[in-house]
């Protein structure tokens, strides 16, 4: 497999890096990293890893997207293990059942299956019936505090406090603790997908808050236990013919939920706004038909989706791609880069919202995202609203992207009006 034209490492040189995915599409094969990665970049192979759990476990993405150590972790060393336990002591869990535990993307069968049963409680379609007014009105809400007439940071003013306030209510806080959300989110991302990841400061961080999230919501789970409410933490641990689920899962489920919930959201919506006056041509399509906001979020998923990398470790020898992969192997699913396949995109570098296409940012098969259609519901609902102003306002600063090596988003986005 040629390989000198290439240079790309799923925490460095190249990541998130679109002319990269555009190299590693062109070669034969799957590229393997200098530190040992196996890289999937075409649309089928990367289809193919994340739908065959017998053949690719999902357990590296605990450690390696989360920064989370697992007891099937090949790569912790005993340091590393010790680090763990330490930064977990004094926890209403043992850092011997957080290892033992997965989070439900880091699942395989049967867990996987027992988890998803029961997290599928929480997402029925009467609980989107539920949540779609809610939705509605808190955008109502924010939208009044802005005008087009007047300066404003989208994602500060929409893009991050309407999924933060869904999130917070999703979990039952208080108004008043929805900044929680954010922090707690913030600082385990950043802790574990940022440049220094796996340093020790990195991890210091991210256990700080992974522990003043784990202290909020332990109690709270033996609670609804013993009195179930109507809420979604109820769902997760009240005991049915299916069973129930462990303090530690449903701490990683509420975890999942909050991170990729408020970050996947916020994100989708702040990439919109950038890919449209990024084109304007497709603005004016949008502007003319607002109709078309539920396909431009599906081309936007695919053009400049939020989550751009997935995990797998291959359990048995195998071959993916036409590369053989010994098991035991980390193998990296560049979700960004399926997404851009010349074989199945026609001109994949364009953003067209009448495309309306097929994508893998939501995932597919087993591990297909259980709260797509609530990020799909906030990102159109908060469309709809918006678009008026988006006409009427332009960028008056290039936007600031997050950072992260995992994640692709804005932390600022200046909107101006129109002189």
């Amino acid at each position: 497999m040629p390989t000198e034209t290439v240079a790309y490492e799923p925490f460095g040189v190249g990541a998130l890096d679109f002319d990269v995915y555009q190299q590693l599409l062109a070669q034969d094969g799957l590229y393997k990293t200098e530190t040992g990665f196996y890289v999937a970049a075409r649309r089928d192979d990367v289809r193919d890893l994340v739908r065959t759990p017998k053949v690719f476990s999902s357990r590296p993405n605990q450690s390696e997207a989360m920064g989370m150590t697992t007891d099937g972790d090949p790569r912790a060393t005993e340091e590393a293990r010790a680090r763990f336990a330490a930064m977990t002591e004094g926890l209403p869990v043992s850092a011997d059942d957080l290892m033992s535990a997965r989070m439900i993307i880091a699942a395989d069968p049967p867990l996987h299956t027992h988890l998803r049963r029961v997290v599928n409680r929480a997402f029925l379609p009467r609980q989107m019936d539920k949540w779609s007014g809610w939705i509605q009105n808190r955008v109502d809400e924010l939208m009044a505090a802005v005008s087009a007439e007047e300066s404003f940071d989208v994602v500060e003013k929409l893009c991050v406090p309407l999924p933060v306030s869904v999130i917070g209510e999703v979990l039952s806080l208080d108004a008043s603790e929805y900044g929680r959300v954010k922090y707690w989110s913030d600082e385990i991302m950043k802790g574990s997908q940022q440049a220094d990841r796996g340093s020790e400061e990195a991890s210091k961080r991210l256990f700080a808050a992974f522990a003043e999230f784990v202290a909020r919501f332990s109690p709270e789970i033996e609670d609804r236990r013993a009195n179930p409410r109507d809420d979604i933490i109820s769902v997760l641990v009240q005991k049915t013919d299916e069973g129930d689920i462990s303090t530690a899962d449903a701490l990683y489920f509420l975890l999942i939920l909050m991170g990729a919930g408020q970050e996947t959201t916020t994100n989708l919506i702040s990439n919109m706004i950038v890919s449209l006056y990024e084109n304007p041509d497709q603005l004016e399509l949008l502007l003319a038909d607002p109709e078309l906001v539920k396909s431009g979020i599906e081309e936007t998923l695919r053009y400049r989706g939020p989550a751009q990398v997935t995990f797998r470790e291959a359990l048995e020898d195998t071959v993916l791609g036409g590369t053989e992969i010994p098991a035991g192997s980390l193998v990296v699913g560049l979700v960004g880069a399926a997404n851009h396949d010349p074989s199945v995109y026609e001109e994949p570098l364009r953003y067209d919202i009448t495309r309306d296409p097929s994508h893998l940012s939501f995932g597919h098969g087993i591990h297909f995202c259980v709260g797509a259609a609530l990020a799909r519901l906030e990102a159109e609902t908060a469309m709809r609203a918006l678009l008026p102003l988006l006409g009427e306002m332009h960028m008056s600063e290039p936007p600031k992207p997050i950072e992260s090596l995992i994640l692709l988003g804005f932390e600022q986005i200046k909107l101006a009006p129109n002189s």
